[in-house]
């Protein structure tokens, strides 16, 4: 009933104001015109006309933002068989850069004439919360995370939700566990589970750490439900590393701010955001700078190998008395703290009587406390040439402990093998031979055939072997299907080459089989009675990032308009960019909104996005 008001006093002041001046006219806001670095900012931009179809606006370069589609909501009045329309599009904007900026004009063209908004200033500061708060690059674990210092209404809005991420030791050494621990402070309600996406960590081999703590903690007197997500890092070479930042996705629950104002102020605000699926949020954490020290040169031993940790080993033979030519199997454990995947092979010493095998090695990680060890088993296989006593000198092994800055070494006791002579050669050296089979010696004999064959007197003629071989059918087409097979190897090294240094091939390589593997996905959602939120987001992932890999653009700022007008400049037909545009609104209306849809429409949608990738795949564009 409110709605219906809201939308006949509407109608009547746009066809007394604006209908009377222009046929369309397009406005344009920002939430706040001051911001930090790590914040968002929410566009909304307003257009309205004596006209039932609304143009689209037209953005310029946004270089100094990442741009997403918020959704976006249409009011629609009829006064005396004049049809008045309203379109709010809303955009959330993530900064790029600090200092002030400027955004706009933002322009829409309707029947041959242009109108534009005017340009929008924002200052942009690298003080303050990120997102909703502010995260320290780095701190301890037990200090209190950084609220935000900004205005009176930004405060609480500031304090419901924001994220950090810091490390345990800012100055480790090479192959020295960091632990990177990204909390996520919770004080209001969410539409669904947030997408997190994780740092880059490039220089560190990483390894996760589950599970996720969570915990209840008071901060400023709110209570906040805390995510921990930590990962292991353990770098590989000194210099300066960068962990890069983190980022959170969410949809806010914003339907109580409808219901706390007042009777009149609703006419201040959009009618259609009570049916959006919440307020979309996008958190990212600063990167955290690390300076990794080499390994001391003083005290390192000469055959050391690079393991950091704190180490213990231990050897065994299966057995200690054996035969000559019999295999014995010795198992080397090294267990303790550390990197336990990059521990090196220890060194055996045989005695020249005896040859010594790999046999492979084995892992049991573990990550106890959110420190990572286990144990790492290497396996030999000793074969005694001769008999006698076979003594192993004993093993050593050594490790830098970043506790004590100190190298340690880790020795353990020697092994002697009693090596026996086999029985029958006993004999021999004993006695006169006394045939007999050992069960070695049975082992080798073979059934060769089935009846006595006998010797032929008669040599029939070998027209066989007296064909030259290079008029050997075979023989020649071996030549001839060499240079095929060399040009089938050539062109399956270079697309493996490239795969690997040219990303613009290796995108556009993989662009149809991931968008295939999504839109199953998005199957798979709807046999398990998924949400159809979580049907449309994975179809409208399949859309947006198959164009993006195959135009070697970045799909998460590109925006339905941009990606239209791009594939409009590659020249994608207007019918086809009209049938992917339509297909992005529905996906955008069903993530952002309550609208139900029955299964079959889900279906249907799935099977467009397929026809719409096996389109773009027949163009080359």
């Amino acid at each position: 009933m409110v709605y219906g008001l809201w939308s006949t006093v509407y109608g009547l002041w746009l066809f007394t104001g604006v209908a009377s001046a222009a046929d369309i006219s397009i406005a344009a806001s920002l939430d706040r015109d001051r911001m930090t670095i790590n914040e968002t900012v929410t566009l909304t931009v307003v257009i309205s006309g004596a006209t039932g179809r609304i143009p689209e606006p037209q953005f310029p370069p946004l270089a100094d933002f990442t741009a997403y589609s918020s959704g976006r909501a249409q009011n629609i009045s009829v006064h005396n068989t004049q049809v008045f329309a309203q379109v709010t599009f809303t955009y959330i904007l993530v900064p790029n850069a600090t200092g002030k900026k400027t955004i706009g004009p933002i322009r829409v063209t309707y029947d041959g004439q242009t109108y534009s908004t005017e340009p929008l200033e924002i200052e942009v500061t690298d003080s303050g919360p990120q997102g909703y708060a502010q995260a320290p690059s780095s701190r301890g674990p037990s200090s209190q995370p950084s609220l935000p210092q900004t205005g009176d209404q930004e405060q609480g809005r500031a304090q419901e939700m924001f994220i950090e991420t810091y490390v345990d030791n800012l100055t480790p050494y090479v192959n020295e566990q960091v632990t990177l621990t990204f909390a996520f402070y919770q004080a209001v309600q969410l539409f669904d589970n947030p997408v997190y996406t994780p740092p880059s960590t490039t220089g560190f081999w990483a390894e996760d750490m589950p599970p996720q703590n969570k915990y209840y903690k008071v901060i400023n007197g709110r209570r906040y439900l805390v995510t921990e997500i930590k990962t292991a890092l353990f770098p590989t070479a000194p210099g300066q590393y960068v962990i890069g930042p983190a980022r959170l996705e969410a949809s806010v629950d914003r339907i109580e701010d409808f219901f706390r104002r007042s009777a009149f102020d609703i006419f201040d605000r959009d009618p259609m955001s009570i049916f959006r699926r919440g307020q979309p949020v996008i958190l990212t954490t600063d990167p955290i700078t690390l300076e990794v020290k080499a390994l001391p040169e003083q005290g390192r031993p000469r055959d050391f190998a690079g393991a950091v940790g704190q180490y213990d080993m231990s050897v065994k033979a299966d057995r200690l008395e054996v035969q000559e030519g019999d295999p014995v199997t010795l198992t080397i454990s090294i267990e303790g703290r550390g990197n336990i995947r990059t521990l090196s092979d220890p060194v055996v010493s045989v005695p020249d009587m005896c040859k010594v095998y790999d046999s492979g090695s084995s892992e049991e990680v573990t990550k106890n406390n959110y420190v990572v060890g286990g144990k790492k088993t290497f396996q030999k296989v000793l074969i005694p040439k001769s008999a006698g006593t076979a003594t192993l000198e004993p093993l050593t092994y050594h490790f830098f402990n970043p506790r004590t800055k100190e190298y340690g070494t880790i020795t353990t006791q020697p092994i002697a093998i009693n090596v026996t002579v086999k029985p029958q050669e006993a004999l021999q050296a004993t006695g006169p031979v006394v045939p007999s089979l050992t069960y070695t010696e049975k082992k080798e004999i073979a059934l060769i055939a089935t009846d006595i064959r006998y010797i032929k007197t008669e040599l029939r003629q070998m027209t066989g072997l007296q064909t030259p071989l290079y008029r050997n059918r075979l023989f020649i087409y071996a030549h001839l299907l060499s240079p095929l097979i060399l040009f089938i190897c050539f062109v399956d090294a270079r697309h493996r080459r490239k795969l690997t240094q040219d990303v613009r091939y290796a995108r556009l390589h993989r662009a149809h089989k991931v968008a295939r593997k999504r839109l199953k996905k998005a199957l798979q959602r709807l046999k398990e009675q998924d949400s159809g939120e979580a049907v449309y987001r994975e179809v409208y992932r399949a859309i947006t990032e198959y164009i993006a890999d195959r135009l070697n653009l970045s799909a998460s700022g590109m925006t339905t308009i941009e990606l239209c007008d791009t594939l409009r400049g590659r020249g994608v037909s207007e019918e086809l960019i009209h049938k992917t545009k339509k297909l992005l609104e529905e996906c955008d209306l069903m993530r952002f909104t309550d609208v139900k849809q029955d299964r079959g429409r889900f279906t249907q949608s799935v099977n467009e996005a397929e026809d719409i990738i096996v389109s773009l795949e027949r163009i080359r564009i």
